[in-house]
């Protein structure tokens, strides 16, 4: 967009003068770098529709082989908070280990088993606050949100997951 006198003018890169515009509040300059739609593009967002689901992303490289070793472990992400890493309902009330087996629709004593290997394996991490036990998931494996809590972070930031997730970045 130039303006020579109070006349403004839409030229493109060689200056070549492309409209005269009477507003210029309904056009924005573009500099090097910046992004156009297409006609095309802008149809395909238009149908596009919205729909009301989470999505958590996943460390495919050890997500699977966990999964086949700890089958609890997909019964368990839909209850990741969001960029916590905690194991909570949609209220906000934390889970809590006698919910795991109806959760889990498995007995205690697989429970006790798999949670105990995710804990060793890095994957599942405990912690006592307000004398109730609060359990996190490594973000390296599997995390939901953009941003990560800090206290999350410090619970696994020399997990063996960590060095493999930033590989894939």
């Amino acid at each position: 967009m130039s303006k020579i006198g109070k006349t403004l003018y839409l030229v493109d890169e060689t200056g070549e003068v492309i409209e005269t515009l009477s507003d210029e509040s309904t056009y924005v300059k573009v500099d090097a770098g910046d992004r156009v739609l297409r006609k095309n593009s802008i149809d395909s967002y238009e149908e596009m529709i919205t729909i009301p689901m989470r999505f958590l992303k996943v460390n495919f490289k050890v997500f699977g082989k966990i999964c086949l070793k700890y089958p609890i472990m997909l019964s368990l992400l839909e209850y990741i908070q969001y960029q916590t890493g905690k194991l909570v309902y949609r209220n906000g009330r934390l889970v809590k280990r006698k919910d795991l087996p109806r959760i889990c629709e498995v007995s205690s004593a697989t429970i006790d088993r798999q949670l105990k290997g995710l804990m060793k394996d890095d994957v599942i991490k405990s912690q006592k606050e307000d004398n109730t036990t609060v359990y996190y998931i490594n973000p390296f494996v599997v995390h939901f949100g953009k941003q990560i809590y800090e206290c999350s972070f410090k619970l696994f930031k020399d997990s063996i997951y960590r060095e493999n997730y930033e590989e894939l970045l």
